[in-house]
């Protein structure tokens, strides 16, 4: 296994197709997510939606990593799948950062969020992007404590509720500088 980033309890590496079988049952183990963002546990093939999902090809200008977090033991309890360059260079983007329900609230998901922004900032990223759904109020206050901002909110991702679009300037360049880059990202609709 490729190994991306340490830290002091996980071990993140890129996922082959192989390693589908595990990350479906992780889902499955760990529905909470799915269920609060769709209303419904996962898929049945949610591993292989997930690993085939790209961004819009008129966004993805770099790489798409899907990685697996690992515990100290080496057993799955995460999933995180990130984009490079996504709708302008130096523009990272946080598709998914999924944590085992049994590790929340004791401050891991703070400790994955700084090893995946060190590993990001050292590859040269000035913005780091994300949505969170509307729904996900524990993800939208996990975000905000780790410096995102909403930019905007977008009706056309998710069925049925709002998804807000987050930013968190890496380097001096600001919010400003970024919407510049990514005009689509500018709205006055951010609830």
């Amino acid at each position: 296994m490729n190994t991306i980033f340490e830290t002091r309890h996980f071990r993140v590496s890129e996922l082959s197709e192989t390693a589908l079988p595990a990350l479906q049952q992780f889902f499955e183990e760990n529905p909470d997510y799915f269920i609060m963002v769709s209303g419904a546990g996962p898929a049945p093939d949610e591993a292989q939606r997930e690993y085939a999902s790209m961004p819009p090809p008129e966004l993805m200008q770099g790489k798409r990593w899907f990685m697996g977090v690992y515990d100290q033991g080496g057993v799955l309890v995460g999933n995180l799948i990130v984009a490079s360059d996504l709708g302008a260079k130096q523009v990272w983007h946080i598709a998914l950062m999924m944590l085992a329900t049994r590790l929340h609230g004791q401050g891991l998901g703070y400790e994955l969020y700084e090893g995946l922004e060190s590993w990001i900032k050292s590859a040269g990223a000035k913005w780091l992007r994300l949505g969170v759904a509307e729904r996900n109020t524990r993800g939208i206050r996990f975000w905000d404590r780790c410096g995102f901002s909403r930019l905007r909110s977008r009706a056309d991702v998710l069925e049925g509720q709002q998804v807000y679009v987050l930013l968190k300037p890496l380097a001096e360049a600001g919010a400003a500088a970024y919407l510049e880059l990514v005009p689509r990202d500018k709205s006055d609709d951010v609830n």
